[in-house]
């Protein structure tokens, strides 16, 4: 009986406050309004458009970057091919190049002079958007056998330049008479 008087004095007690608070400040559970929905949807689209600008950008630089490693790996490993005599199963050594054909791509090849019909020949296509460039004469680099030096080096048609059609973004690669790569930028 007691328990029952105690609840009744509470109720008296507290119920004119809660009714009070209530009736001051309405709570209202209907949920979002269509201006605030508008509103973050405005937020997060233009978040979503700056992410996307900066991740394509970033993919144009890294496809640049990416297709100069390669070039340079690959002159490197022909120069290497010269000079120790890895052509097709060869034991000596025997002259290789790089011929450039324009556009997007450029073939590997042995001997001491391009042939195109040749089997042995390994063409490395580059992404669509990449122009290669070449300043060597006849868009061709002959790497000599045993020394490894570019045969009929010219000084001033010694650059390679990769260059992406879309964003502008290019890479100059500089090689010296002994087939070196002094520089990439």
């Amino acid at each position: 009986m007691r328990n029952i008087k105690k609840r009744k004095v509470w109720k008296l007690f507290t119920a004119p406050l809660i009714n009070k608070f209530s009736m001051k400040y309405k709570i209202y559970s209907r949920g979002i309004t269509l201006i605030e929905l508008i509103i973050v949807m405005s937020v997060v689209v233009i978040l979503l458009t700056f992410v996307t600008i900066d991740i394509l950008g970033s993919q144009r630089k890294a496809s640049v970057t990416s297709s100069s490693i390669l070039l340079v790996t690959d002159l490197r490993a022909q120069q290497l091919k010269a000079m120790v005599g890895e052509n097709g199963g060869a034991s000596i050594a025997s002259p290789s190049g790089i011929y450039f054909s324009g556009g997007s791509s450029y073939t590997l090849f042995s001997g001491v002079t391009y042939k195109p019909a040749d089997v042995n020949n390994f063409t490395i296509n580059l992404d669509s958007n990449i122009q290669l460039i070449s300043s060597f004469s006849g868009s061709v680099i002959y790497f000599a056998s045993g020394s490894g030096e570019i045969s009929g080096f010219t000084l001033g048609s010694d650059t390679l330049t990769l260059k992406n059609s879309f964003s502008g973004d290019k890479k100059t690669i500089k090689l010296n008479r002994y087939g070196v790569v002094t520089n990439v930028n």
